[in-house]
């Protein structure tokens, strides 16, 4: 049973949600056992993130979900304090959940070079469900000795005969870094390369590492980086590489307020899907759903395609299965909507009583008028053809130019719905999922 009401004004009704507490990145994504497993971070006691469960969902459809409960919990002594980020691999018939354990040492430390323990753990799972034999199959003496304390995050894939982990981190002189290993048995992993990074920071969260179109794409979430005047706009970036990770084609994932820490999973169709946390930590801007109990959601699941050097994205063909018919249309009441339009001449688009959006052929401008939680003025300078924005009662994904850019931002709209001024738009009621 759901802990939280229906009647929460703020629940969405087709992005995942915590079933109760809090929620952050979503983890291990799979296809096992003839369902997607979609794990995420999750306190479900407060919507503080003190405690880090693992959360877990799953589907066959993406319309219909069921609440699995808690995979990994953290109860032993290499873990005691938060079951953190991380992946699923599938061997032999058993699905296994690699993660962090942390450990966070009672003491005058500083939590980076002192007083803490970063251990990357193993469980396994015979049905998917019902998680067992936790492992831990490294601790901090393990890793390269020019590292912080703060490694964590692995990600684990299979290339050829050999499985990989990716790991994140920092180094002592505050950089960001990833390890990767190589290992015949999801057990014994032995260091393959060392890479620090010159110029993205000096954390490296949620690392991974698959194939796009014939093309290495090393995804990750820097911690670090300056704002520039088109991108860096969040406290905390998300972003891809392509073949070689270096600042100059360092690309963002989504240049919205809330965006953070995805992971790239593929299905058995061989479609890349691309899940992220539609939140973020320690911004100036709050979530006001924590007056109700929980907090935060994931985006929806995104197929990813490699076009002209870039990964465009969109909402997996599934989704559209919730869309009703299109009706030509300028404005629309109701709390979840799909509204597409193209830019012909300068348009302005205002989503309830909250968000004003301007467009034009060469930039995007974004103000809350109120219910913005503090959310910022933005400005992108992009060249811009065609805009599809999808609302879910409290969030809101746009798609720009078919999803060469994407624009994600939780919003508190009293009064939901929209109207798009100086170009025809055509809009569809969204049904909601069903959840149990």
């Amino acid at each position: 049973m759901f802990i939280l009401s229906s009647l929460k004004k703020f629940l969405p009704g087709f992005h995942l949600y915590p079933n109760s507490g809090r929620l952050n990145d979503p983890n291990g994504l799979c296809y096992f056992n003839n369902e997607f497993h979609i794990f995420y971070q999750n306190n479900p006691h407060s919507t503080l993130k003190r405690e880090c469960y693992w959360g877990h969902y799953s589907t066959k459809d993406f319309i219909h979900y069921k609440f699995q409960g808690l995979a990994i919990s953290p109860n032993s002594k290499r873990d005691q304090d938060g079951a953190y980020s991380g992946s699923a691999i599938i061997c032999k018939n058993k699905l296994y959940l690699f993660y962090t354990g942390s450990v966070k040492h009672k003491g005058n430390y500083d939590y980076v070079l002192t007083g803490r323990e970063s251990n990357t753990m193993r469980v396994e799972s015979k049905d998917g469900i019902h998680f067992t034999n936790k492992k831990v199959i490294f601790t901090n003496k393990d890793y390269p000795s020019n590292l912080s304390l703060h490694v964590r995050d692995p990600y684990v894939f299979k290339e050829g005969q050999n499985f990989y982990m990716v790991l994140g981190a920092r180094s002592k002189d505050n950089h960001g870094s990833y390890l990767l290993y190589s290992s015949k048995d999801l057990e014994h992993f032995k260091l393959v390369k060392n890479y620090k990074s010159k110029d993205l920071g000096y954390m490296f969260e949620c690392p991974s590492i698959f194939i796009l179109s014939q093309n290495k794409i090393y995804s990750f979430s820097p911690q670090g980086i300056k704002t520039e005047s088109n991108r860096f706009k969040n406290i905390f970036s998300s972003g891809y590489a392509i073949n070689k990770i270096s600042k100059s084609n360092y690309i963002e994932w989504d240049l919205g307020y809330d965006f953070y820490a995805p992971q790239v999973f593929v299905d058995p169709k061989g479609r890349r899907i691309l899940i992220g946390w539609a939140g973020l930590e320690g911004a100036s801007y709050s979530y006001l759903e924590e007056k109700e109990g929980w907090k935060h959601c994931l985006t929806l699941p995104r197929e990813l395609k490699l076009k002209n050097n870039k990964i465009y994205q969109q909402p997996i063909k599934e989704i559209t299965n919730l869309y009703q018919k299109f009706k030509n249309a300028n404005s629309y009441k109701g709390k979840r909507f799909l509204a597409k339009f193209n830019i012909t001449k300068d348009t302005q688009v205002i989503l309830g009583n909250s968000l004003v959006i301007k467009f034009n052929k060469n930039r995007m401008a974004t103000h809350f008028k109120c219910n913005g939680a503090n959310r910022p003025d933005r400005k992108y300078n992009i060249k811009i053809n065609k805009v599809d924005i999808i609302f879910d009662t409290s969030i809101c994904e746009i798609y720009l130019n078919n999803g060469e850019y994407v624009f994600t931002t939780r919003i508190y709209s009293s009064n939901p719905g929209v109207v798009i001024k100086g170009s025809k738009s055509k809009i569809a009621e969204i049904k909601p999922a069903s959840f149990k």
